[in-house]
């Protein structure tokens, strides 16, 4: 495969789309912060609240915990992501059979001016790091793709 072939391939999903990757749905949500959400079961909410994801990881022994205005996710636990924009407002649905968590990010300050604000984002631009400073946090977080 030439490298024009290969960049083809890789998926560019903007506001909408279905996310299968661990590694890819991990990257959506581990920095969403502050969101309400919704517990859903064969499409009937069972449970909504407001709270902050505070762990996001990928392996096979972890549970998904909400509890204590607190969102503790195992992307290893469900299937696939849905992403859905209308009326500016994202939703992210974790999606496992009949089981559904649904994410609906809470807007802050800084992000409804439209531009979006990471934390200590000057301290990454004023110094270098290599690769490995760079890496995941969570160890625990890797599977393999085999």
């Amino acid at each position: 495969m030439d490298e024009k072939e290969f960049k083809n391939s890789i998926p560019c999903i903007v506001d909408n789309g279905i996310i299968y990757n661990p590694k890819d749905i991990q990257r959506v949500l581990r920095d969403l912060g502050q969101v309400n959400y919704f517990y859903l079961i064969d499409n009937e909410t069972k449970s909504t609240g407001e709270a902050y994801v505070v762990s996001v990881l990928s392996n096979n022994y972890s549970a998904n915990i909400i509890a204590n205005k607190r969102i503790y996710l195992n992307v290893t636990g469900f299937e696939y992501m849905s992403l859905k924009t209308e009326d500016n407002q994202t939703k992210i649905d974790l999606i496992d059979q009949n089981r559904i968590i649904r994410l609906i990010p809470v807007m802050t300050d800084e992000l409804q001016g439209g531009d979006i604000i990471i934390s200590h984002s000057s301290d990454y631009l004023s110094e270098s790091y290599d690769d490995e400073e760079l890496a995941e946090i969570n160890g625990d977080d890797d599977y393999d793709e085999e």
